[in-house]
This record gives structure tokens, C-alpha cells and sequence, in this order.
């Protein structure tokens, strides 16, 4: 009987969802039961400890256990804790999480596949729409296809996020199906995500977009000042990009290098393939020259009197376009 898995991947939720149906299960045969474990900061001595533990007043021991691979790997006895997984007790249930992203020939996938079973939460955007039309299907609610993979874009596929406004959109509205009117009001989209869609629009060239994207961050209250520096790192991260594929890494290992979660460098990598070097140096130039005015008096901006900085902005987009 395989008693040791490994759960692994982008999509978290799923993850979590899987952890939590394992422990109702033991929970539901042994209510309030001592041989249930949940480890995230822990040695491999104390794990194994644990491990080996008998089970006590019941049959199994059920530990789950976090970050194995992406805390411990460098570790010295490292080698040694995963050999000895191959005599775990057949009392013992392991359960090991990864929460941060792993290459699929990480030395424990290779190791564990052997003597357990692993299974990878992959985060398709696909299944990530499905999910949103589900979720809005339980109260009679439809979105058109093209719309719900905009909205998974701009919440960052993120499965959380996605879950609550599609549980807000079915409260909120009144018609059965879901207007793009009704999600701009209603759907809470973070400053980040915000420029990332102006970048994207910049890449493609969709000048009114990217117009009414900054002005809807300008009537929502945010303070255009952050805006100009989140473009101006948006670009740091394009020009960041275009050097690391430039020496022929993947984007994996961009992900990697660059110290930034996946599905943003798939993301970065797309909209980088539309701009050249040499025009985002412009652009970095044309950025800095604003900040530069505005430190200088040149350009007068206060949360009250945003119209020169958003002139500003509006002329740097139409120029950048062009």
C-alpha cells in the first residue's frame, strides 16, 4: 500500500482543497485524534521522528508535512532523510506539500515517484474559467467566454480571487448574464494588475485601452505617482526580461533568477516579444524625465490636482504607441 504522497504545482487552492478533504477524512474515523500532525517549520530529525512514531490508540498516523523539498534539499542529510522514506511504517500516512514552484525533475519528484505517489496541481487558465462559470452557473449566472478569460487574466489566474468575485458578480448583479459594465463596477482590481493590462494594451497597440485604463485609475483614487513608478518597474521587469531571454534561459529559469512567481514571467515574456530593447530604453528615459519634473516643481501634482501628472501620462502613452 503506497502511504506517501507529494502534492505539487501552481494551483494552490486545489492543493489546500485536497489537504483539507484528507484531513476531514481521518478526522471523520478518529475524531479528535493525537495522530494528526501538520509541520511547517520543522528539522528532518524531528520529521522522521515523527514518522516513526506509532500511532496511538488507533490505526494509522496521518502528518502532513510542508516544504520538504524547497527547505530542506541543501541540507546535508537531506539524501540520507529521503532514503529512509523508503522504509516509512506501513502505520504512517505522509503527505508532503510544496508551496513554492519545483521543476518536474526535481530530485524528489524522481525519488518519491519510485516508492509513492505525486501529482501535480497544474494551473491551466482553462480550468480556471471553468471554475468561474461553475461558480456563477450556481446562481444562474452566464458569462461570455471571451469575457470570463479577461477576467481570469486580470485577477492574475489567481484561484482565490477568482472564486470571491465570481461569488460577488452572482450576488450583486441583476440580469442572468454577466455585462462588462456590471464587472468594472463591481470587480476589485489591484494597481498592479491595472498597469499590467495597460502594458499589455501598450504591446498590442491599443491606444484608447490604454487610455481609459489609466483614467480608470485616476477617477478610482489611485495616486498616480505610484502609477508612473509601477510603469516605470513594469519596464525595469521588460528590459530585465529581454536581457535573461537574450542569454538563453527558459522561462522557468527567469522565474527562477529573477526572484518572481511563474505565471507573471509567461506573462512578461509575451508582452516583451513586442517591444525592442532599444524602445523600452526610450520609454525608461521618457518616464524618469516626468518623475524628474515632478521632484523639480516643473510639474505640479498633489492627490487634489492630478491633471498636469495625468497629461503627462496620457502624451507618454500616445507617444510610446507611436
Amino acid at each position: 500500500m503506497q502511504n506517501i504522497y507529494l502534492f505539487y504545482g501552481e494551483d494552490q487552492k486545489s492543493i489546500q482543497d485536497e489537504v483539507q478533504a484528507w484531513k476531514k477524512k481521518f478526522l471523520k474515523k478518529y475524531p479528535d485524534s493525537p495522530n494528526l500532525s501538520i509541520l511547517k517549520d520543522y528539522e528532518l530529525s524531528g520529521l522522521l521522528n515523527e514518522i516513526n512514531t506509532p500511532p496511538f490508540l488507533g490505526d494509522n498516523r496521518l502528518i502532513i508535512a510542508y516544504n520538504l523539498y524547497t527547505n530542506h534539499h541543501k541540507d546535508d542529510k537531506y539524501d540520507k532523510f529521503t532514503d529512509a522514506l523508503k522504509e516509512i511504517p506501513e502505520t504512517t500516512i505522509l503527505v508532503l506539500i510544496e508551496e513554492e514552484k519545483i521543476a518536474k525533475n526535481a530530485t524528489i519528484i524522481k525519488r518519491l515517484s519510485k516508492i509513492g505517489q505525486v501529482k501535480n496541481f497544474e494551473q491551466s487558465k482553462s480550468e480556471l474559467k471553468k471554475s468561474l462559470i461553475k461558480e456563477l452557473s450556481k446562481n444562474e449566472k452566464t458569462i461570455n467566454p471571451i469575457l470570463a478569460d479577461e477576467l481570469v487574466s486580470n485577477l492574475n489566474e489567481n484561484p482565490y480571487k477568482i472564486l470571491n468575485e465570481a461569488k460577488k458578480l452572482s450576488l450583486y448583479t441583476e440580469g442572468n448574464e454577466i455585462t462588462k459594465t456590471e464587472i468594472q463596477q463591481l470587480v476589485r482590481f489591484d494597481a498592479h494588475t491595472s498597469v499590467f493590462r495597460l502594458m499589455d494594451d501598450l504591446s498590442t497597440k491599443q491606444t484608447q485601452k490604454c487610455i481609459n485604463t489609466l483614467q480608470e485609475l485616476s477617477e478610482s483614487g489611485e495616486d498616480l505617482m505610484m502609477i508612473l513608478h509601477l510603469v516605470m518597474r513594469q519596464i525595469r521587469l521588460l528590459l530585465s526580461i529581454k536581457y535573461l531571454k537574450a542569454q538563453g534561459l527558459n522561462a522557468f529559469d527567469i522565474a527562477k533568477k529573477a526572484k518572481l512567481q511563474p505565471f507573471i514571467v509567461k506573462k512578461l515574456v509575451m508582452q516583451v516579444e513586442n517591444f525592442p530593447a532599444r524602445k523600452l530604453q526610450v520609454l525608461m528615459t521618457k518616464l524618469l524625465e516626468i518623475d524628474s519634473k515632478i521632484k523639480r516643481g516643473q510639474l505640479k501634482y498633489s492627490k487634489n490636482n492630478k491633471t498636469e501628472l495625468l497629461f503627462e501620462l496620457e502624451r507618454f502613452l500616445l507617444t510610446a504607441i507611436h
